[in-house]
């Protein structure tokens, strides 16, 4: 994933939901020590004419978010190459179907380059 693509996916009313990704910064693939921090935002969008609303503001460790080597283990359904990215969102998502939700990973670089990741998820029946 580069900066500025949006991924989407759907998941069950009242449940936490896990953004994965391939993330890569001036075409090659992060690492722990390539990255200097992450920070998550996450909104719960409204109505239109209406203020979304912040629910989350996060900095992330890095350590706990980048792999250094691609990941092909279960979670991830996309193809065979993996991702170096996870994060799992826990905020107590309400048991509500028709939720959308807007996360926002803003990664700084360790020599200051700064981009970001948009996944956006929205909630539906069991």
């Amino acid at each position: 994933m580069e900066s500025n693509d949006i991924v989407k996916k759907s998941g069950f009313a009242g449940s936490d939901f896990t953004c994965l990704g391939r993330v890569s910064m001036n075409g090659a693939l992060i690492t722990q020590a390539t990255i200097a921090s992450i920070n998550r935002l996450v909104y719960e969008r409204q109505p239109a004419g209406s203020d979304d609303e912040e629910i989350d503001d996060t900095d992330l460790v890095v350590a706990d978010s980048v792999f250094d080597t691609l990941q092909t283990d279960d979670i991830w359904g996309e193809d065979s190459t993996g991702y170096n990215f996870k994060d799992t969102v826990t905020y107590d998502i309400p048991d509500t179907k028709g939720k959308v939700y807007e996360v926002y990973y803003t990664f700084t670089g360790s020599s200051d380059e700064v981009f970001k990741c948009v996944y956006q998820y929205w909630t539906e029946d069991e």
